[in-house]
């Protein structure tokens, strides 16, 4: 008994701190922009500063808008692109109207096919997707580590949209991927899409 109440605190804290890093997504990103930090340096000191600040006050985090995200999102895609060759070409989804998740998954694919720049007509969603929170992995793993300056934006759209599915989009022949959270927000689609920029 003494142990599972002592259990409980400790796992409803870590819930807690990853309510906030995800509320606080857009903070952290204009934190490590501020701080240079921009290739993973500076993102665990913002985190662990922003975190803090969440837990005595939520309104410490607010929400951004769709287009402070699109602007954080340009800023980190020139600065990413000074530290890593190739570099990595992002891009949100538009902000329309949407009925469901899976209307937000279309404008996803074909929002990611422009990003790829690909004309190809097998281009597609790989598989269901995954749980919102999962896409971080997705990022790194897919970079080569490339992707973690962009893991605090799409934390924002976590915390911002309801559902939310980390994604893949991919052509039948591997020459385009492309990476990303997509979601709804209040009926509008909203997502971070990332890939290798194109030649």
């Amino acid at each position: 008994m003494l142990a599972t109440a002592l259990a409980l605190p400790e796992s409803a804290a870590r819930a807690g701190s990853r309510r906030c890093e995800n509320r606080c997504g857009y903070r952290i990103t204009q934190c490590v922009l501020e701080r240079g930090g921009v290739d993973g340096a500076e993102v665990r000191k913002c985190t662990r500063e922003a975190v803090d600040a969440c837990r005595s006050s939520p309104r410490a985090c607010p929400r951004p808008t769709p287009e402070a995200l699109y602007s954080a999102l340009a800023e980190v895609e020139i600065a990413e692109a000074t530290v890593h060759d190739p570099s990595l070409c992002a891009t949100m989804l538009p902000n329309v109207p949407v009925t469901d998740i899976e209307e937000a998954l279309l404008i996803g694919r074909d929002t990611a096919a422009a990003l790829a720049q690909s004309t190809d007509p097998t281009f597609r969603q790989s598989g269901r997707g995954y749980r919102g929170g999962a896409f971080g992995k997705l990022f790194m793993q897919g970079f080569s580590g490339h992707g973690a300056a962009f893991i605090p934006l799409g934390s924002a759209v976590v915390a911002m949209t309801r559902p939310t599915r980390a994604v893949t989009y991919m052509s039948d022949d591997y020459a385009s991927i492309v990476h990303g959270v997509v979601g709804v927000a209040h009926g509008h689609a909203l997502g971070v899409l990332l890939t290798y920029c194109a030649p």
